[in-house]
């Protein structure tokens, strides 16, 4: 992690992954700019490849920090891997994602946050419109013989008698069985 001065305010480079064991560092190098009356901040995120909830709570300290004096933060050349745990997070607006140091420092406009790529269909054909899958049948029960069913219906328990008709494979007619 680097700090540099600019004309409009001070670059912190941060590089390598911004966890629990740098987010307290970072804290660190934010207050020292702002003591030295540096009130507009870009981090410079080019070299960043990981930021975890730590990391993320330390950048809205930062940004918190400058607002009280009357600065703000803003992101530059943040990799697409961090900007989508941005996105993630819920954290594009309070942290707009800039191309580079200069436009950070201009305020143009911010560089939307990398969408996940849209895979597509691997065959040439048009897609198909599937149908929903045909509806399970429940098992069979086996209902006691003699005795006749209990069917419980909104919490009542009522017997009831249910006939049965059984298709034997081979024989051209059907027998009933009660």
């Amino acid at each position: 992690m680097t700090t540099r001065a600019d004309r409009d305010g001070a670059v912190l480079t941060v590089s390598g992954e911004l966890d629990l064991a740098v987010a307290a560092a970072l804290g660190t190098r934010v207050e020292a700019a702002l003591a030295q009356g540096y009130t507009r901040l870009v981090m410079d995120l080019r070299d960043l490849t990981f930021c975890d909830c730590a990391g993320l709570t330390a950048l809205l300290r930062a940004r918190r920090s400058a607002t009280e004096h009357n600065g703000w933060v803003r992101l530059a050349a943040v990799q697409p891997r961090v900007a989508r745990i941005i996105q993630i997070a819920g954290l594009a607006a309070a942290f707009p994602c800039h191309l580079d140091n200069a436009a950070a420092f201009n305020g143009s406009l911010p560089v939307p946050p990398a969408e996940k790529p849209v895979r597509r269909a691997r065959s040439a054909d048009p897609p198909t419109i599937r149908s929903r899958p045909p509806r399970q049948r429940p098992p069979p029960v086996a209902l006691p013989r003699n005795r006749p069913a209990r069917v419980s219906i909104g919490g009542n328990a009522r017997p009831v008698t249910v006939a049965i008709r059984l298709r034997t494979p081979g024989r051209s007619q059907d027998s009933d069985k009660v």
